[in-house]
């Protein structure tokens, strides 16, 4: 049975309604606190893209890179440039100066192992950061200033700071600004007028959490607790149950400036999975919710946590597996379209995966999504060239192909 569902922004939107049967069990929160190994994809100035990999056998972290119009070159950076074995994935960036931060976990220390533009040298340096588990999130503010978010063993949410010119500084934003604890790892963005938002799975509650830096002060929000979360479902009695999160958010920016953020959601009261969902700020406007798989090109349920992107012409990507098979696959919002859901599996015989995807862009704007094969750890990647088309994608093992350690 469906209803209407109605929210903050008045946009009609279908949904079902709580009772619905035949719906999966929830996934039990001590599964949201997992680290899944998977790859981080930072694209460099000079067009190279370099992809971040734990090696399986021995821990070290691995670079591989593809410049841009030659061919992978694989480098062990543990043992090149003594950046510790990560612990938990790596993600990077680009700072504003031109130089490559690669961010990891060893130890429960956070720690930058960083390239300056046009030198052939890596620097390792310990962030101060301590008791960090799981995966981290970064992101650069419009002034320059590089942000790494993690989980602290106690669940606290962490921030590792470094300012154009000075130092690392860290900061316990539980401590000081009352972010809720946490589960699974954190995910980060900058807004179009550089508000820092961080997105984190509460450990309390199941909820999604908003802790957000805007004008030189930290605020947190609860998004569980807005408007659209309350008014999801018209059922008469209101008798639809708590929506509540599990896995790790993902987040990501629209062309328009629009917030996009997405989670696995569960209703609590009757431990249904309501399966993907899209929680997004629109520019001035206020928090809107809609399920995925309640499109008409509808997406499954997924195990895990998704992973969201934008393309260079606007279209959201967001790369998932399916709970039922591992099937890795995507949901695909183009411009002016409706989402869309393509099955790698199925189409490509991309094989099934349980980690969650990587996902970088090319200087010539193709996305590459970067996955592990559950059956051999080898990294898989798909590749969709600029203007090729929604069944575009191309399928490469680097493992086999190039010499990527099996993770």
């Amino acid at each position: 049975m469906r209803q209407q569902l109605r929210l903050a922004s008045g946009a009609a939107l279908t949904g079902l309604l709580c009772c619905t049967l035949g719906l999966t069990a929830a996934p039990s929160a001590v599964a949201s606190a997992s680290v899944s190994v998977r790859a981080a994809s930072v694209l460099r100035p000079d067009g190279t893209e370099d992809v971040f990999t734990r090696n399986g056998s021995d821990g070290h972290l691995i670079r591989s890179s593809l410049p841009a119009g030659g061919s992978w070159q694989v480098q062990d950076l543990t043992a090149a440039a003594g950046s510790p074995a990560p612990d938990a994935n790596a993600t990077g960036l680009i700072d504003r100066d031109g130089v490559e931060h690669v961010l990891t976990q060893s130890g429960g220390r956070l720690y930058d192992t960083s390239q300056a533009a046009g030198s052939g040298s890596w620097q390792v340096k310990d962030t101060g950061a301590v008791s960090i588990a799981g995966n981290v999130a970064a992101v650069l503010r419009n002034d320059g200033t590089v942000d790494v978010f993690g989980r602290g063993n106690a669940g606290d949410l962490i921030q590792a700071s470094l300012a154009p010119g000075q130092a690392w500084q860290v900061y316990d934003l539980t401590e000081v600004v009352g972010s809720p604890r946490l589960l699974g790892s954190p995910a980060a963005v900058v807004r179009r007028d550089g508000t820092v938002d961080v997105y984190t799975h509460m450990a309390s509650s199941d909820h999604l959490a908003e802790t957000y830096l805007q004008n030189g002060s930290w605020q947190v929000y609860n998004l569980s607790n807005s408007y659209a979360y309350d008014h999801w479902c018209l059922d008469p009695s209101g008798n639809c149950g708590d929506l509540k999160t599990s896995g790790s958010p993902s987040v990501t920016l629209r062309k328009d400036g629009t917030v996009d953020v997405f989670t696995e959601t569960y209703l609590g009261a009757f431990s249904v999975d309501e399966g993907l969902t899209e929680t997004y700020l629109p520019p001035g406007g206020s928090w809107n919710l809609y399920f995925l798989d309640h499109a008409k090109d509808p997406s499954p349920d997924i195990s895990g946590s998704p992973t969201a992107t934008v393309r260079p012409d606007g279209t959201v990507d967001v790369f998932s597996h399916r709970a039922s098979d591992n099937h890795p696959g995507v949901s695909t919002l183009p411009p002016g379209d409706r989402w869309h859901y393509y099955d790698f599996a199925h189409d490509y015989g991309t094989p099934a995966t349980q980690n969650d995807a990587a996902v970088g862009f090319r200087k010539d704007g193709s996305e590459d999504v970067l996955l592990v094969d559950t059956s051999n750890g080898h990294l898989m990647e798909m590749v969709l060239p600029q203007g090729a088309g929604a069944y575009g994608w191309q399928k490469y093992d680097l493992t086999t192909q190039v010499g990527v350690p099996a993770l």
